[in-house]
């Protein structure tokens, strides 16, 4: 009798040791999109704009700089949460803002000026 509680116990010992490596093992990890990025801004007043846009990850918090040929601009304000890119720019005196969501190496969003809106879309080079 005291072997049959003993392996039972020891067995689900093991069910709860399995469970718990399952769940931590399932958890996924947050999104990193700390890197160097090929962008293109379309239909913008100057046409399309291409250029790098480079995120560096300090701690928790993320820095940023978009950059092309028509000047660099450091992201201010620059928040990522889960998968969503949120920061404000000042370029050539005209305040931006970047919004848009990264899936795996790709960034899809858009960059308000105003009233005005252009799309932008990026992938990761390293």
């Amino acid at each position: 009798m005291k072997t049959l509680v003993s392996f039972s116990l020891t067995s689900i010992l093991f069910v709860a040791l399995l469970w718990l490596a399952s769940c931590a093992s399932s958890k996924t990890m947050a999104y990193d999109p700390a890197g160097t990025w090929n962008y293109s801004v379309t239909g913008t007043p100057n046409g399309t704009v291409d250029g790098t846009m480079i995120i560096s990850k300090n701690g928790d918090n993320y820095t940023g700089e978009m950059q092309s040929s028509l000047g660099n601009a450091a992201m201010d304000n620059l928040k990522i949460e889960d998968n969503a890119l949120n920061a404000s720019l000042y370029f050539q005196g005209t305040e931006l803002s970047v919004n848009g969501t990264f899936e795996g190496d790709t960034f899809d969003g858009e960059v308000v000026a105003g009233y005005d809106s252009f799309g932008m879309t990026a992938s990761r080079s390293n």
